[in-house]
């Protein structure tokens, strides 16, 4: 796995991470004190903050209670919480999105390039299919995320580093809507763009983003566009040229950070101690996984696995299959809705009974199974 790096561009100027990480503090410290003057309590451990002590707080540490805090309100407390804030935000972005005029629009983009990360991990953090903890965690900004982009989301987000935060809801879809004063980049084979909704009477007020992905040899490159209705404040757009490379990178650390841990795991499971006998994962064995039920046919050579995958509409053979005792690794190809994917195989045997995990990227399923009975 190559290192970690990236580059990313705004307004033609490269951005490094000292200028971001900058603007990350100054909002987590604003998220916190908007939060301690709402009611919440602000802890650090045992001890409870003045607004003076979150000026004394540094990055990390401010940054980590943000996420504490924002993470135990969870929806239900963030609606109580900023009921009235939320009812004056919808009340704006409906004002704007009245006089909506897709050539009209405000959008500012901004381009990256990534590389020891791919596309499929880091969309499943800021998408929130991985986590919704992890998904709170790309931006000091983010208050509720529940569900993903490609089958559905709400939530609520300041955009722009500006205002309020919206609670809203959307799905993601390939195309853009007509009179934009923009075009996709074809050279990106991927693309998603996602319009949102108030979640309070799903009124669309015209907030989007257009994310667009070229896959490389050891990563991805991204153009995405924030795009806002015309009347509202330029400064919202202007703003979320940040907040977008926030999120994406804080999202691609956190992925490549857990495919470091996966790795790690796999190679502990394939160096330890053998126990038991490579022939006991021979068979076909009946597996759950995500309360679905599917099987996995296992065949030990040696020290080699070979065997099919049928589960959670997954059809595919194991490649490059490993053994060492009872434990076992592999990897399988199967088609997923952006092209093929390649996901990874690993597990144990004990007896009659399986554990296991299959991994989409950063994604895992786990798996358990008892040998089927002829």
């Amino acid at each position: 796995m190559s290192e970690l790096s990236y580059t990313v561009t705004i307004n033609g100027q490269a951005w490094g991470e000292d200028q971001l990480r900058r603007i990350e503090y100054d909002r987590t410290l604003h998220v916190l004190h908007e939060l301690k003057l709402l009611g919440v309590p602000i802890m650090d451990g045992e001890v409870e903050l003045s607004d003076i002590d979150i000026n004394w707080l540094e990055p990390e540490r401010a940054k980590e209670i943000s996420l504490a805090t924002r993470d135990g309100l969870g929806e239900e407390g963030f609606l109580r919480v900023y009921a009235d804030v939320l009812a004056d935000s919808a009340r704006r972005w409906k004002g704007w999105a009245a006089t909506y005029d897709p050539a009209k629009v405000n959008w500012a983009q901004i381009e990256l390039e990534a590389h020891g990360v791919g596309f499929p991990e880091t969309m499943s953090i800021i998408g929130g299919a991985a986590s919704q903890h992890d998904a709170l965690a790309t931006n000091p900004e983010h208050y509720v995320i529940i569900g993903d982009i490609d089958s559905g989301q709400r939530g609520a987000e300041a955009f722009g580093m500006f205002g309020e935060p919206v609670y809203m809801h959307g799905v993601a879809q390939e195309s853009l809507p007509d009179g934009m004063p923009f075009q996709p980049d074809e050279s990106y084979p991927v693309r998603l763009f996602g319009e949102m909704a108030t979640k309070d009477d799903d009124t669309n007020f015209h907030v989007g983003a257009l994310h667009q992905f070229r896959p490389t040899a050891d990563g991805f490159q991204v153009k995405s566009v924030f795009v806002a209705p015309g009347d509202s404040p330029q400064a919202i757009a202007i703003g979320h040229q940040v907040h977008f490379a926030l999120e994406i990178i804080n999202s691609m650390k956190i992925a490549y950070a857990k495919k470091q841990a996966d790795e790690a795991e796999d190679a502990a499971l394939m160096s330890a101690a053998p126990t038991g006998e490579a022939s006991a994962v021979d068979g076909t064995w009946n597996v759950e996984a995500r309360g679905r039920q599917g099987v996995l046919t296992l065949k030990a050579d040696g020290d080699v696995l070979t065997g099919h995958v049928s589960v959670i509409g997954i059809e595919a053979d194991i490649a490059d299959g490993q053994l060492n005792g009872s434990n076992f690794t592999g990897t399988i190809e199967a088609e997923g809705p952006a092209g093929k994917v390649k996901a990874k195989l690993s597990g144990s045997v004990d007896g009659d009974a399986l554990t296991g995990a299959l991994k989409v990227g950063i994604i895992k399923t786990k798996l358990t199974g008892t040998r089927a009975t002829a």
